[in-house]
């Protein structure tokens, strides 16, 4: 499970948001998608600027659970994020 968890944290870029008896938790952090947003405030003659804005404050993050079987193997499941 550790080199699973570690292998997701250096190749993906997550973070470990809990490591409890049920597995571990990695969070994910979206990225702004800043060319698609320059253009469509550019298409819409700056309409589109303030949702670019706040999609750049607050980006999210997905959430996925590492578990491991009775066999030994890793299984991820998606988990609800806050």
């Amino acid at each position: 499970m550790s080199s699973a968890v570690e292998d997701q944290v250096a190749t993906n870029g997550a973070t470990v948001v809990l490591d409890g008896a049920q597995g571990v938790i990695l969070g994910y952090r979206r990225r702004t998608a800043h060319a698609f947003h320059a253009a469509m405030t550019l298409v819409t003659a700056g309409l589109w600027a303030p949702v670019w804005i706040l999609s750049s404050l607050r980006p999210g993050e997905e959430r996925i659970r590492l578990s491991v079987d009775a066999w030994g193997h890793v299984w991820a499941t998606p988990v609800a994020s806050p």
